[in-house]
C-alpha cells in the first residue's frame, strides 16, 4: 500500500475503532468490544496494520448479515405456529447469516489481497482473518441480542489462546487460524441454543445508527 506507515497505521485504528462503533451497541455490549481489541492488536502485532484492513471493511457485509438475521428472525417469530417450529427455523437462519457472513469476508479479501502488503496477503494470514471475522460475528449477534457474557466470553477466550500462542517459540502460524477457528466453532454451540430461543428477539432489533 503507497501510504506512509503512520498514516496506515492511523487509517486503520479509525477504521477498526468506527467498526467497533457499527457492530457492537451501546451499553453493556461494549463488554464484548473491548475482549475483541486484543484480537485485533495481536493480528496487527503479527502481521502488521495492512491485515487489519479485510476485518475492518468486512464490517459492511457484517453489519447486513446481522441485521438480515434479526428482521428475519422477528418475522418468522410472528409467523410461527409453536416455540419448537420458530427454534428450527432460527437455527437455519443463523446459518444462513453465517454463511452469508463467511461469503461476504471471503469475497472482501479475495478483492483486496493484490492491495495488500506481502506480510498480510499470505494464506496463513488470511485463514487468520477469516476465523477470526466469523468468531467476532458470533460475538456480534450475540451481543445484538442481549446475551453479553458469551459476547464477550468468545473473544477472551481466543485472546488468552493467542497470547499463549506468542510466547510459544517457533508456534506455526497456522495454529493462530485454528486457535480462532476452534474457538468460533465451540461458541456456536451457546449461539445455536440461545438465538433460537424466543425471548432473544422480542424487542427492538439492531440498529446501525
Amino acid at each position: 500500500m503507497a501510504v506512509p506507515g503512520p498514516l496506515q497505521a492511523a487509517l486503520t485504528a479509525a477504521a477498526v475503532l468506527a467498526g467497533g462503533a457499527l457492530l457492537y451497541r451501546p451499553g453493556r455490549a461494549r463488554l464484548a468490544a473491548l475482549c475483541a481489541l486484543p484480537l485485533v492488536a495481536l493480528l496487527w502485532y503479527r502481521a502488521g496494520p495492512g491485515a487489519l484492513l479485510p476485518p475492518a471493511v468486512a464490517v459492511v457485509p457484517a453489519v447486513w448479515c446481522r441485521d438480515w438475521f434479526a428482521a428475519r428472525s422477528r418475522r418468522r417469530l410472528a409467523g410461527s405456529r409453536s416455540l419448537r417450529e420458530f427454534a428450527g427455523g432460527a437455527r437455519a437462519l443463523l446459518a444462513g447469516s453465517l454463511l452469508l457472513f463467511t461469503a461476504g469476508l471471503a469475497a472482501t479479501q479475495a478483492a483486496l489481497w493484490p492491495l495488500l502488503p506481502p506480510a498480510a496477503a499470505g494464506w496463513a494470514v488470511t485463514a487468520q482473518t477469516t476465523a477470526l471475522g466469523v468468531l467476532l460475528f458470533e460475538s456480534v449477534l450475540l451481543a445484538a441480542h442481549g446475551f453479553h457474557r458469551a459476547a464477550a466470553a468468545g473473544p477472551a477466550v481466543a485472546g488468552a489462546l493467542h497470547l499463549l500462542l506468542v510466547a510459544l517459540p517457533g508456534a506455526p502460524p497456522a495454529l493462530h487460524a485454528a486457535a480462532s477457528g476452534a474457538t468460533a466453532a465451540v461458541l456456536l454451540v451457546p449461539a445455536s441454543r440461545a438465538l433460537a430461543g424466543a425471548f432473544a428477539h422480542h424487542g427492538p432489533p439492531p440498529r446501525t445508527h
